[in-house]
């Protein structure tokens, strides 16, 4: 059964506008110095960061093996040689299994990595640890190349959850491989040169398009033997020093060079290089290679690489390895760290790809560090490799938006475990999926796609399948995720095989912006889907809501189809044709279990054993003794009361009171209209004050100073009143002052003159924790520290008082809580609340302020917090009038739990029989029936007012007559 999450896909609010996708005659227009000037800011300041004395060993950009997973069966093995020293130090070859170095254990089987949160429902920011990257370009580049230096001596995260299979099997390489790989060596070895150029001694080299940073010319020297040193010229020039292999990264055999040139540096038209190689003896052998360089041209968006229409390099550009394109298909020859295959343009920017593929072993010697696991998948945003110390080639890999690719790894038992994972810019892992794992000799077809967010400051957004070529393509992802702040904005794909044996079939590549799909639905006739909006065809990654609702006497079921299970809405992203069915059934009567916690008790209206779908119940809790109500907690919760609601299913729930509980009274803010407990206070009238249906947004404008200090109490405020004595406040804010003086915070007042400011300011660099208070108008600070906030924490405050003592503590994920403030100050509190603010951080005119919004989850006192938080159904809360009789009831449309604050609402009122319905009263007004239109913005308490036929009340005015 396949289950859609909803709140994953609530928060994916993508949108694909033009603002957004880069066209295609964007990206033609896109010049060979745009790409080069692109690049130098992308890999320059990155290279010039991590460039060091230390050898490679000591660099040592691995790839990191799996760390957990779950071990797979039938894994056939490529066998190589590994090499080792006897005693005298003398160079021996066998045939052995990899070692463990840098391979972690395993953790239990089908453990599933939790996927990074995409975005928060409300305001689209990410929910995970990537900050919003600096719109400086100068910020930008510089914290690009802190992240790559960060990472260089780095190795890829272990796969962090992975499926372990048993019986490995650990075999010669395939046939097919053996056979080309023979004839691969024959040819080399009857090759007249000396030195072997793989894809010949004329190559071409911007015919389609420029896939990455530079050029590269592969091949190796033949002879002489010995120990060799090695250079190359390009048209003439100095001699440059010539890496040969092997050096376990991209030079994989003896002797074996790659030739690395910016495209920069080559002159348009016809090139010459020239490679040399010198043994021990002074023998020199050299060969020319004719470089043909064709600049201006900017590769298709719409694009299919068929691999039986010439040769490798006529319809892609060869990064790594030797690579066969013998019966239509792509695969390397030898296998090693990181063959690679370059497809598309280095401005490319939102694309999906679609490759069919077939694994048939993998190397053990990719176990080996720095390889850490075999891996076999796509690469998308690649730029090319960057220098790392004074390599040759580069080696440098990090900059790149993400890898989407089947990966292997070997645990302390020997077991290999496997799985699928995503790697993002500076090589760290942001999604795995354990539960699918290869298998070996079976036809597959891989797709991955990568978004740009609507927001220019959020990262884009990856997406990644793989299915058996026998079956109907899966509607949802394997694996989805942001990417890393600092990634490429754009950049062309790579195909990889990383020690595996794989065979690609031809590379099928689209522009996002032409990708459109449709939505079918259909039901068993016993209720209705709705598809909101309802179009002909959706953009690639469009947000929709499909609802069932049932007819009268009837719920809803599951979904059959494209989608299957019984989340209902179904929210999504769109990127395919979706089909589906929802079919419904008459549901069994309910039942309504009451509890309560302290004193007090719960009036359930009507009073009965069971309920019928729907029918509608009024739950009234009733303190006694003194008690106050607190709360309603289990299947909802919320302070609302009474609280009406339809039946759809059991219901269990509990209605908490307390003894002695008074304000400061606890809201979360589960409405989209500020409760009347709430005063709000805008002293300069310039600020505003939103309800989400989940927060409190105080939104204060730029180059308006709202402070909270002498002659200047300006900052806007909800306000409730408190008794004076002795509390515990909490509050969580889910926005971070990033600009010199914005500020939120807890006020507790006396008055105007005299309160407690308690808050969390920026000062242009580092934000603050800030106590103190104003006496008589002069304000006194009591304690002012520097803290450090996580990229994906928030801010939360307490602020409690016990007599005339005060103390301020703080957190990021409201666990764990670190004191800042302690001390004394007498106060006759009448007031207390939230704000939000600014000050002007120049003195004298023009006003600088920044704006800002300070964005509340919730409002508690301690003593009674509202659980769970944002529990309460959001929704209309209809009471019918007369409560003592049953004369009607009130239906929505569309039919939901929950609802957007402004999102329209259809009540309709139905009367009994020999009922007539009279009027709406609350948040609704009026008597039209049904009532189209209606929003929770107006409130949520509405009433409906039924009467019998026939005693329906005339009211008669008459005019007053004075004598």
């Amino acid at each position: 059964m396949m289950r859609l999450s909803l709140a994953l896909a609530v928060a994916l609010i993508l949108t694909t506008s033009a603002s957004v996708l880069i066209t295609h005659a964007d990206t033609v227009a896109r010049s060979v110095q745009q790409h080069r000037a692109f690049v130098a800011t992308q890999i320059a300041p990155a290279t010039a960061a991590v460039t060091t004395s230390a050898t490679l060993d000591e660099i040592d950009p691995g790839k990191p093996g799996l760390s957990v997973g779950t071990p797979v069966d039938n894994v056939v093995f490529a066998a190589q040689k590994t090499e080792s020293l006897n005693d005298n130090n003398e160079t021996t070859t066998e045939n052995n299994g990899a070692d463990n170095a840098n391979v972690t254990s395993g953790g239990p089987a089908g453990t599933v990595l939790e996927q990074a949160q995409p975005a928060d429902p409300t305001n689209g920011n990410p929910l995970y640890d990537t900050p919003a990257p600096d719109s400086d370009p100068a910020v930008v580049a510089a914290n690009a190349a802190a992240q790559l230096a960060a990472n260089a001596g780095g190795e890829k995260p272990a796969l962090s959850s992975g499926t372990v299979v048993a019986d490995v099997v650990y075999t010669a390489q395939a046939p097919k491989a053996a056979s080309e790989r023979a004839a691969l060596q024959e040819a080399l070895q009857a090759d007249a040169e000396e030195i072997s150029v793989w894809y010949g001694s004329s190559q071409n080299f911007g015919h389609i398009g420029e896939p990455q940073a530079q050029i590269n010319v592969l091949g190796t020297v033949i002879t002489p033997t010995g120990p060799i040193s090695a250079s190359f010229t390009l048209n003439g020039g100095a001699a440059q020093p010539l890496s040969l292999g092997p050096d376990k990264r991209r030079l994989a055999e003896e002797h074996d060079f790659n030739v690395e040139i910016p495209y920069g540096e080559l002159v348009t038209g016809t090139n010459t290089i020239e490679v040399t190689a010198t043994d021990h003896l002074s023998k020199t052998v050299s060969r020319t290679i004719k470089v043909d360089y064709d600049p201006g041209n900017v590769w298709p968006t719409n694009y299919v690489a068929d691999w039986g229409s010439g040769s490798v390099q006529s319809v892609a550009q060869v990064v790594d390895g030797q690579w066969s394109n013998s019966g239509g298909v792509l695969r390397p020859l030898v296998l090693n760290y990181d063959r690679l295959v370059a497809i598309g343009d280095i401005g490319w920017r939102d694309y999906e790809v679609t490759v069919p593929f077939t694994i048939h072993s993998i190397d053990q010697e990719g176990f080996r560090r720095p390889s850490n696991g075999p891996g076999v998948g796509l690469l998308l945003r690649w730029q090319g490799h960057y220098q790392q110390a004074n390599e040759q080639p580069t080696t440098g890999w990090q900059n790149f938006g993400a890898i989407g690719w089947f990966r292997w790894s070997k645990i302390e038992s020997g077991a290999i475990i496997a799985g699928e994972q995503m790697l993002a810019y500076g090589g760290r892992e942001i999604a795995t999926n354990p539960a699918k794992t290869p298998s070996f000799e079976v036809p597959y077809l891989m797709k991955m796609s990568v978004q740009s967010s609507p927001n220019a400051n959020r990262d884009s957004y990856y997406r990644f399948k793989v299915w058996r070529a026998n079956e109907p393509e899966p509607l949802t992802w394997d694996m989805e995720s942001f990417g890393r702040a600092g990634e490429p904005l754009t950049g062309s794909l790579l195909l990889v095989a990383h020690h595996v044996d794989v065979s690609f079939g031809d590379v099928t590549v689209r522009p996002l912006a032409d990708i459109t799909s449709t939505i079918t639905t259909a039901t068993d006739n016993n209720g209705v889907v709705l598809v909101e909006p309802k179009k002909d065809s959706y953009a690639y990654g469009e947000p929709v809501e499909i609802l069932a609702t049932g007819n009268s006497g009837f719920a809803f079921n599951e979904w059959h189809g494209d989608i299957q299970g019984t989340e209902n809405p179904l929210t999504l992203l769109v990127t395919e044709d979706i089909s589906l069915t929802a079919s419904f059934v008459v549901p069994e009567p309910s039942v309504v279990t009451p509890t309560v916690q302290g004193d007090g008790s719960i009036i359930v209206s009507p009073a009965k054993d069971k309920y019928e779908f729907d029918e509608r119940v009024t739950l009234t809790a009733v303190p006694q003794n003194g008690s106050v109500f607190t709360g309603w907690s289990g299947a909802f919760s919320g302070q609302s009361n009474p609280m009406s609601l339809k039946i759809r299913n059991d219901l269990a729930v509990t209605a908490s009171f307390a003894q002695g509980v008074a304000a400061p009274i606890s809201d979360d803010f589960r409405s989209c209209k500020l409760g009347n407990i709430w005063t709000t206070k805008d002293p300069k009238g310039d600020s505003a004050f939103t309800m989400t249906g989940e927060q409190l947004r105080i939104e204060v404008p730029a180059n308006s100073d709202h402070d909270l200090f002498e002659n200047k109490n300006f900052a806007p405020r909800i306000l409730q009143n408190v008794p004076n004595g002795d509390f515990i406040i909490e509050v969580r804010f889910e926005s971070k002052v990033a600009a010199r003086f914005q500020t939120q915070g807890i006020i507790v007042e006396q008055d105007d003159n005299n309160f407690m400011r308690m808050e969390f300011f920026h000062d242009g660099v580092d934000t603050h924790v800030f106590a103190a208070y104003m006496l008589n108008g002069e304000l006194t600070a009591n304690k002012n520290k520097i803290i450090i906030v996580p990229a994906d924490g928030d801010l939360y405050m307490r602020v409690g008082r016990s007599g005339n003592t005060w103390t301020q503590d703080y957190s990021f994920d409201g666990a764990t809580w670190v004191n800042n403030a302690n001390f004394d100050h007498p106060i006759t509190v009448a007031r207390a609340g939230v704000y939000g603010g600014n000050a002007d951080p120049a003195v004298g005119d023009p006003d600088t302020s920044p704006a800002y919004t300070a964005i509340v989850d919730y409002f508690f006192n301690t003593a009674s917090r509202i659980a769970p938080e944002d529990g309460a159904p959001l929704a209309p809360q209809v009471t019918i009038l007369p409560l003592t009789e049953d004369l009607g009831d009130v239906s929505f449309s569309p039919d939901k739990t929950n609802y957007g604050c402004d999102e329209a609402i259809t009540l309709t009122a139905t009367p009994a029989e020999g009922a007539i319905f009279s009027n709406w009263g609350g948040a609704a007004t009026g008597s039209t029936n049904p009532l189209v239109g209606f929003t929770l913005r107006q409130g949520s308490a509405v009433t409906a007012t039924f009467a019998k036929e026939g005693e329906e009340t005339m009211k008669i005015y008459l005019p007053v007559v004075q004598r």
